[in-house]
């Protein structure tokens, strides 16, 4: 499995008539290091064939249900923001059963965000930035949780997350938005300081 994941990244064509094989490994394997390798070789060869896409959330969806592996549900929610991409290009905004694979996903990583361990916080506002790019409407109901990372010790979670409110800004939230991050700004410390005005002015020469 890890040198056909190793040689798909070039190639990912060459291995679309596996992919029997590596769909039965998902759903019967029970070492989790190796089917997280199934789980990006699979979003990998979305790329030549996007109809694996809509397979594979069933799967996928039942992994992140079950399974204690932070890590496995991770990279299970980022294989499916690739699928959901292929499914919404080829079956439109609002396909059937969609709605419910993005909640399922929206939830898990805002656990991720209230987690005391780092690494899980800032996987979860790199989950959220993907999320944002496919389906943006569901990470509109995260902002809270998001705006409570602008405050972490990590200054890579607060820049990170001040990255993804940017992208949340619409005309309707604008004014909100901005007060809140001139609020942290006044009682932030230079370096990011000096990010949250910047931000701010590149958000605000918007259209």
């Amino acid at each position: 499995v890890n040198v056909v994941c190793e040689l798909a990244r070039k190639r990912p064509k060459n291995y679309v008539t596996l992919v029997p094989v590596f769909f039965t490994l998902l759903q019967n394997a029970s070492n989790n290091w190796m089917v997280i390798k199934v789980v990006k070789l699979l979003g990998t060869l979305m790329a030549d064939e996007p109809r694996l896409g809509r397979k594979v959330l069933p799967p996928l969806c039942n992994i992140i249900q079950t399974t204690p592996a932070k890590s496995l549900v991770y990279e299970c929610i980022s294989t499916v923001t690739i699928a959901l991409t292929h499914v919404l290009k080829s079956e439109g905004d609002n396909p059937p059963n969609v709605v419910p694979v993005v909640r399922l996903c929206t939830e898990n990583l805002q656990l991720f965000l209230t987690n005391e361990d780092q690494n899980l916080k800032y996987l979860g506002l790199v989950g959220l930035s993907s999320m944002m790019k496919c389906y943006p409407e569901a990470v509109s109901g995260c902002r809270s949780v998001i705006l409570n990372c602008l405050q972490d010790e990590d200054i890579t979670i607060r820049l990170r997350a001040l990255d993804l409110l940017c992208e949340m800004v619409t005309k309707g939230n604008l004014l909100d938005v901005i007060r809140k991050l001139m609020k942290h700004a006044s009682v932030s410390e230079d370096t990011y300081r000096h990010a949250i005005v910047e931000r701010i002015l590149s958000v605000c020469s918007k259209n």
